[in-house]
């Protein structure tokens, strides 16, 4: 089985819960049968030009994409990671989509980017992992 962790929005020197989660995936699976992307070398002020090329680049990625995966794996639910991955799922891939934590609304931006990539994962993710049981609530379909 083949595998692309897509984990565009890891940052160094952070490491979040969803970075050890894939990580550990990294660790243990066969190396000959994963492919991660990250771009931990991208990281350049102002941080909103920064992000906003890191999704660029992670959807250019993955439409010029010429691998076949059995399941790619969105890191996070963060735009670098969940689109990539959702261009992934259009060219016929499954789609395990990671996601730990609903954005607060009082975080009004993040609160409104998450809404899409959370719509898209509802709509379109094969599986959705998340490691809090309290936020099931939100994928049962």
């Amino acid at each position: 089985m083949k595998c692309l962790i897509i984990a565009n929005a890891r940052w160094i020197p952070g490491l979040s819960g969803s970075d050890i989660i894939y990580l550990n995936f990294k660790k243990y699976w066969p190396a000959k049968r994963i492919d991660v992307w990250e771009m931990t070398e991208i990281d350049f002020k102002p941080f909103a030009i920064c992000y906003v090329w890191r999704i660029i680049l992670g959807c250019w990625r993955a439409l010029i994409c010429n691998k076949k995966y059995d399941f790619v794996y969105s890191a996070s639910d963060f735009w670098m990671d969940a689109l990539p991955a959702f261009i992934m799922k259009l060219k016929g891939m499954k789609w395990v989509a990671g996601f730990y934590l609903y954005a607060p609304r009082c975080k009004v931006l993040y609160y409104f980017l998450q809404r899409v990539v959370y719509w898209l994962i509802i709509k379109f993710a094969d599986i959705v992992c998340v490691t809090n049981g309290s936020m099931v609530y939100g994928f049962k379909g």
